[in-house]
């Protein structure tokens, strides 16, 4: 090639690179600054759709021609979610999107936020920026006929970082779905689901033969349970037949609360319990189902409950309280059939792997459809887990039920295809003033040490051991008296004694009036007389 033509061919290319100019620079790093706190938690309502503002810099140097996906990532395989798209620059290279709808992370609940470039999916720590966890809240509302636009039921999800619960009313599933999420915020595990809840129709060993809560011999019916008692396919909601529509329908009022430095929650919820109107004679209410002919009308039974519910623990605990109280200032009895399901797995539901340890049992154990159990008239706990997965699982929950007081009967009414289930029968009578009280707690995680500590510490709160008085009681009837107060006794002494008869309790340690542990050893001195 001749020199003047290789010049000329020189000059060509680098005159195109100088036309074409620097090279468009690539964003490496950036940083959300705006969520400040991590882990940030915030509420999404679907009621009125809400937003927050996001905000941080990058190390663009071409601020006029790139922009940034806004992405929250979760997950072992670096799943995420897209929050908003082709976010532009200001001129330092910083952004700023003031309105970013939390809809937006609802497919991604506990996730970290990253400005990525726009296009990248990758999930790389130099995009640095806050843990958010968004909660979601639901009101459910009857969507037409007479009763339109009245509350029967919510959909509300707890979020925390390692675990987190979902709502829905005391007719509709309770605590729905208890969540273990793996290192990367990705869903793990379910434990339980839809427990401490009260259907229209309890499906125990016999079948459906009545509604899981009674006043005075009633069949009744809490707001949810009211608005599908008519339904026996399955299908409602949505598409219902009937019962929502009725005079009498009874509405319900719930509330939700964080608190935004730890994300406990807190729900209250508030309803009356209605019955059918005795329309064909037969004593103590009209034939079982309900139907529209036998029951056109919702009557009031005298009785309203109030539930609290706060999740707690970084969400692996949860605490349930109903309080049944008058609404007509007379004394009413209550039957009430509380059904829990357990599920145990992330993968598909096998139900001989559930085993249960109830109290006074050695051992873990599989249970089928209608057995019974009898359970020591005292606070305890049921301990669930999988009896075919090794401890600490990542992928397989275990958990555990503590009652303040012992149901009259646990009945397992069978499989679902999502569920093993059980009811815990309770009768008591609702005073004419004042409250009558039921407190579960529900504890999950991936091992037993982490479940039993939970549960141990519930039973602490809930049935703690006060020493009673026991100077001058037989050792027989110290030993009641310790065991009504939630203690056990400890090491017995025998010493002389010029003052106490023989036999009698002389001293005990810890002495009366201290608190501790449930369970907790109590040592007594014995007089020899």
């Amino acid at each position: 090639m001749g020199l003047v033509r290789r010049a000329v061919l020189l000059l060509c290319w680098f005159g195109a690179l100088a036309l074409a100019g620097p090279a468009r620079a690539v964003i490496t790093h950036s940083r959300v600054t705006v969520p400040t706190a991590s882990p940030t938690y915030v509420t999404f309502s679907l009621d009125a759709p809400n937003t927050i503002a996001v905000a941080g810099t990058t190390d663009s140097t071409a601020p006029g021609a790139d922009t940034v996906d806004l992405r929250c990532f979760y997950g072992d395989g670096g799943q995420s979610a897209l929050i908003q798209a082709g976010v532009a620059l200001a001129a330092d290279g910083s952004f700023s999107a003031p309105a970013v709808g939390l809809v937006n992370f609802v497919g991604a609940p506990e996730c970290r936020l990253r400005a990525v470039p726009a296009g990248v999916t990758a999930n790389r720590p130099a995009f640095a920026g806050p843990l958010m966890v968004v909660n979601l809240v639901v009101t459910v509302k009857v969507g037409g006929g007479a009763n339109a636009g009245a509350v029967y039921d919510f959909r509300v999800a707890g979020q925390q970082l390692t675990a987190g619960d979902r709502y829905g009313s005391i007719g509709d599933c309770g605590l729905a779905r208890s969540q273990l999420f793996d290192n990367a915020y990705g869903f793990a595990t379910l434990v339980f689901a839809c427990s401490a809840w009260l259907a229209p129709r309890n499906l125990d060993g016999a079948g459906d033969t009545r509604s899981e809560i009674q006043i005075d011999g009633w069949d009744a019916y809490v707001s949810t349970a009211a608005g599908i008692v008519f339904d026996r396919s399955g299908a409602c909601p949505p598409t219902c037949d009937g019962s929502e529509d009725n005079a009498g329908f009874p509405p319900l009022s719930f509330g939700v609360s964080q608190d935004t430095k730890n994300g406990n929650l807190t729900i209250h919820e508030s309803e009356r319990i209605v019955r059918c109107p005795l329309v064909v004679p037969a004593p103590p209410g009209p034939a079982y189902p309900p139907t529209h002919a036998n029951c056109p009308t919702f009557m009031p039974t005298g009785v309203k409950v109030q539930r609290t519910i706060t999740q707690t623990g970084g969400g692996h605990v949860v605490w349930i309280t109903d309080a049944f109280s008058s609404t007509d200032a007379h004394r009413h009895d209550i039957d009430v059939l509380y059904q829990n399901g357990q599920v145990l797995s992330g993968a598909p539901f096998t139900p001989g792997d559930i085993g249960y340890r109830f109290p006074g049992r050695a051992s873990y154990k599989a249970y089928a459809r209608g057995d019974a159990i009898a359970l020591p008239n005292r606070p305890g706990t049921i301990y669930v887990k999988n009896l075919n997965a090794d401890d600490g699982d990542p992928y397989t929950g275990q958990g555990a039920i503590t009652y303040a007081v012992a149901p009259s009967q646990v009945l397992f009414i069978g499989s679902s295809m999502s569920s093993n289930d059980f009811t815990m029968h309770y009768t008591g009578s609702v005073p004419a003033s004042g409250t009558l009280s039921a407190t579960f707690v529900y504890s999950s995680d991936f091992t037993t040490a982490a479940v039993r500590a939970d549960a141990r510490a519930a039973e602490d709160k809930l049935a703690p051991c006060t020493v009673p008085k026991l100077a001058g009681k037989t050792l027989a009837a110290a030993t009641t008296a310790l065991t009504h107060a939630h203690c056990a006794l400890g090491k017995v002494a025998k010493k002389h004694s010029g003052v106490v008869a023989g036999g009698r309790v002389i001293s005990s340690n810890p002495k009366a009036g201290t608190t501790g542990p449930n369970g907790a050893k109590v040592d007594l001195t014995i007089s020899r007389g």
